[in-house]
């Protein structure tokens, strides 16, 4: 069975299916990037406000203070819709068309650049 999500400010609504595991990854599949970085419900960089609908949420390491936040944040990563959903979510629009890649890969240094920027240096093929 299929859900709607909406997310305010995006014309086009997205459609979650069973086969998705979270209003995250439907959003990925559907070209449109929320923040993100476990995707498993550690970090909290998926919040998202439940604007209108039911979701089954799951926040097992209490990333969202429940003294601090309203009821109707949901950590993107974690909920799954149970109705046609309506959500406000900061969307990273640059990335949108942005082909994913995964390859393999030796990390040949890491630098921290900046507290939000960290610098990879990867080995070329074959070193």
């Amino acid at each position: 069975m299929g859900y709607k999500i909406e997310i305010e400010g995006i014309h086009e609504s997205l459609l979650f299916d069973d086969r998705q595991h979270s209003i995250l990854a439907c959003a990925i599949s559907g070209d449109v990037y929320l923040p993100h970085g476990c995707a498993d419900g550690r970090c909290g960089e998926c919040k998202v406000v439940l604007l209108r609908g039911t979701v089954d949420a799951k926040d097992d390491y209490s990333i969202i203070d429940r003294d601090k936040s309203a009821d109707d944040v949901v950590l993107a990563c974690c909920s799954k819709p149970t109705s046609d959903i309506v959500i406000r979510a900061k969307v990273i629009a640059e990335l949108s068309g942005v082909e994913q890649l995964t390859i393999p890969a030796k990390v040949k240094s890491v630098k921290l650049e900046t507290p939000d920027i960290l610098v990879l240096m990867m080995f070329q093929n074959g070193a």
